[in-house]
């Protein structure tokens, strides 16, 4: 699952009431420059460190499907236009 956050001008963050409802209303985030990990507070490190080992494969996986699909792009032929030689009719094709 994706969930993406955005904050308001006062730099709250709307946490949707899924998680609210699973995690309760306390976190801990831990943040570096790049991202960061939040978790419900109370959890134990161990605990912790084996959902955050779940988030770091689904990543993992998904940084290989934006790979795939970014090779698949640079590898299809050009087909945005092309005339049918019969009736010289051109056929536009969108992707």
């Amino acid at each position: 699952m994706k969930i993406e956050l955005r904050a308001n001008q006062q730099g709250q963050i709307y946490l949707p009431k899924l998680l609210r409802d699973q995690w309760g209303n306390e976190y801990v985030l831990i943040p570096n420059a790049q991202g960061g990990y939040i978790y419900p507070k109370g959890v134990g490190a161990k605990d912790a460190l084996r959902s955050l080992e779940v988030v770091r494969q689904d990543l993992a996986y998904r940084a290989e499907l934006e790979e795939r699909k970014m090779k698949e792009t640079l590898t299809k032929p050009a087909l945005s236009n092309f005339v049918d030689g019969k009736s010289g009719s051109e056929t536009k094709v969108c992707e």
